[in-house]
């Protein structure tokens, strides 16, 4: 506590203020204390497909979760699983083979798409040089994304508003060939 005197009309005040913690301390502590909850709050959601696309219209508008809606009826009968994240909402399509789990790519709630390169590269048949090159190719390949050679060892993300603008995905609701 800081204590000052001051004189007043013959008197004596004295102007108490807190010092440790700092008011200001104070506050950052309780909106520390408010990401935690809403951070616990969001790794305890449930996740699920109507949950996923209602969070993805709240942070992007509906003409994301049409393509989305579009992406995930394409494919799901080509993958082994569509799940849709703990922590975060995410669209995840994966594929079982062999005994090892492909996560091809991942659609986040936030309208970021993420290709898993880095896991993909670790199983066959993707831990093939040529294989993961073709790939890379092919996602090049749509107008606006240049993934480097590096990005083969990471997860590289780009906007979902991409597919949408580059016209991979047309009123017909199908992907384009290629």
């Amino acid at each position: 506590m800081r204590l000052k005197p001051s004189n007043l009309d013959g008197r004596t005040l004295v102007d108490v203020q807190q010092i440790i913690p700092l008011p200001e301390a104070n506050e950052y502590q309780i909106q520390l204390r408010e990401k935690k909850q809403q951070e616990w709050k969001a790794r305890s959601q449930k996740w699920d497909e109507p949950a996923f696309m209602q969070e993805l219209e709240k942070n992007t508008g509906p003409t994301l979760v049409e393509l989305a809606k579009d992406i995930h009826r394409w494919i799901s009968p080509i993958v082994d699983e569509v799940t849709w994240g703990q922590t975060r909402g995410r669209m995840i399509p994966t594929i079982y083979q062999k005994g090892a789990r492909h996560q091809l790519f991942v659609i986040r709630s936030d309208e970021n798409t993420a290709v898993r390169f880095a896991y993909l590269q670790t199983k066959p048949p993707f831990d093939t040089e040529s294989v993961m090159d073709e790939l890379l190719r092919k996602m090049n390949d749509i107008p606006g994304l240049s993934f480097t050679q590096d990005a083969v060892g990471k997860k590289p993300a780009f906007p979902l508003q991409l597919l949408a603008a580059s016209g991979l995905w047309r009123n017909s609701r199908q992907p384009s060939s290629g």
